[in-house]
């Protein structure tokens, strides 16, 4: 999961190199296919990573509540989605941009601080989260054993 955050990031940056022009369009494409691929990755990384949590809360707490787990992502995950897409265009207009065009330099730092530096900012700090994360392959296997353990009494 860190290593696909830290790739989206990297395609956060990209995009803000793109320089405008015939080729701009083609760029953004091969950008944007490579972010949906890391992005993708993320996803299935962080899913493998709710299931270890799920996997220890039912160790601590001795009830079974994957469900509730998974409920409760889905739920961030389509709430961010809405979110963060209602919150760049509210920075992007707080800055003055229009998105009918003639932005000066203040309206096109509020749009690449929607488009690029916040979403960039967020896939590093995934990144470390997901880096720092507490449950190694060690520890699950701890806790898997526990589990089976428990489940056999």
């Amino acid at each position: 999961n860190a290593i696909c955050s830290l790739l989206v990031a990297c395609t956060n940056l990209m995009m803000y190199l793109i320089v405008p022009g015939p080729n701009a369009f083609h760029q953004l494409i091969g950008i944007f296919s490579i972010a949906a691929l890391c992005t993708s990755g993320a996803i299935a990384a962080q899913t493998a990573l709710l299931a270890d949590v799920s996997d220890y809360g039912t160790w601590r707490s001795g009830n079974e509540n994957s469900g509730n787990y998974f409920a409760v992502l889905a739920f961030i995950s389509k709430a961010t989605l809405a979110i963060g897409s209602g919150f760049g265009l509210i920075v992007a207009g707080l800055f003055g941009f229009r998105a009918e065009g003639g932005n000066d330099a203040v309206g096109m730092a509020g749009f690449f601080l929607a488009i690029i530096w916040i979403p960039l900012a967020l896939n590093l700090l995934a990144a470390a989260c997901s880096w720092f994360f507490p449950l190694d392959r060690r520890r699950q296997s701890i806790i898997v054993r526990r589990i089976g353990r428990t489940a056999q009494k």
